[in-house]
């Protein structure tokens, strides 16, 4: 009798500064920067965690970034969003 082996598919749950700085459309320094500086592009720096020297960002934390930018139905909305 042949085995069958399963294939099981792992979504993963965090990524490094690079790929989070890709998932956000951003510069990874810019991403790094914020780090320190504790704000990205106005709204609060996305969490991270640290694992040894290396950063790290959970998806569900970049998906809340990304939740917390204003949203325009055009160019004019968002001219009378900012002021």
């Amino acid at each position: 009798m042949k085995s069958q082996s399963k294939v099981i598919e792992i979504t993963p749950r965090a990524c490094n500064s690079k790929e989070a700085a890709k998932y956000l459309g951003v510069a990874e320094t810019t991403l790094k920067q914020s780090r320190s500086t504790g704000t990205l592009f106005g709204i609060a720096t996305p969490t991270y965690k640290k694992v040894g020297h290396s950063v790290i960002y959970e998806f569900s934390s970049l998906d809340k970034w990304l939740d917390a930018l204003p949203e325009y139905k055009n160019t004019a909305d968002e001219a009378l969003q900012k002021y």
